[in-house]
């Protein structure tokens, strides 16, 4: 049973408060292997919660692109076929022929929006994370039975605290470097959507004028 269960939110950070107050909890004292267990509990408990909020977050995003892109198309759509129909048949379409450009227009600023909001792009993202770390909390629980059932199975051997902790380090060391890759990629992502937003916009008389 994970000892975080009862984290309300997975974006709050008492999620990371209550991970510490496990760690302050552990009586080594009472006994190595307990306690190593309640740590290995502790940290997967950690890890799986971003992967929750990974989840979470690319669903999201995820509805958020559908809809946007599948509104984009729609209204790009229209926006194409009012000129055809117009020139088709001028007299019958005559009263929708001035509402292809704006349509078109609306269709542009949808894709922009997504763009901006990372719907789309944040979805890849959010996906790639969740697997990659779902793949680094399957390996670490692979290591950490290997670790157990070698010093269980084998007769003589005698079990290193520096082995067990190396691999914890490395698990939290693995976990946390594709959370910051993924909010490094975002950041990039967010500050290009918007250059290019402002490089579109109309320049305001006398803007850009070297003093």
């Amino acid at each position: 049973m994970w000892p975080l269960k009862q984290i309300p939110r997975v974006e709050d950070p008492e999620r990371l408060q209550q991970f510490l107050s496990v760690l302050e909890n552990v009586d080594w004292r009472s006994g190595a292997s307990s306690a190593l267990n309640k740590v290995f509990a502790a940290l997967n408990d950690l890890v799986y919660r971003e992967v929750l909020f990974y989840y979470k977050a690319r669903k999201k995003q995820r509805a958020f692109s559908i809809v946007t892109r599948g509104l984009s198309v729609l209204l790009g759509s229209i926006g194409v076929m009012i000129p055809l129909l117009a020139a088709a048949d001028p007299i019958l379409f005559q009263s929708i022929a001035p509402y292809g450009y704006p349509f078109l227009v609306a269709a542009v600023a949808l894709i922009a929006v997504n763009r901006m909001f990372g719907a789309t792009g944040g979805h890849i993202r959010y996906v790639t994370a969740q697997l990659e770390l779902e793949r680094i909390m399957t390996k670490f629980r692979l290591a950490w039975v290997e670790w157990l059932s070698r010093y269980t199975l084998s007769s003589g051997a005698k079990a290193t605290h520096e082995e067990v902790f190396k691999l914890m380090n490395d698990f939290v060391d693995e976990a946390y470097r594709v959370i910051q890759e993924e909010t490094t990629v975002w950041g990039k992502s967010v500050s290009e959507a918007l250059r290019e937003y402002e490089s579109r916009l109309p320049k305001q008389p006398g803007q850009g004028a070297s003093h």
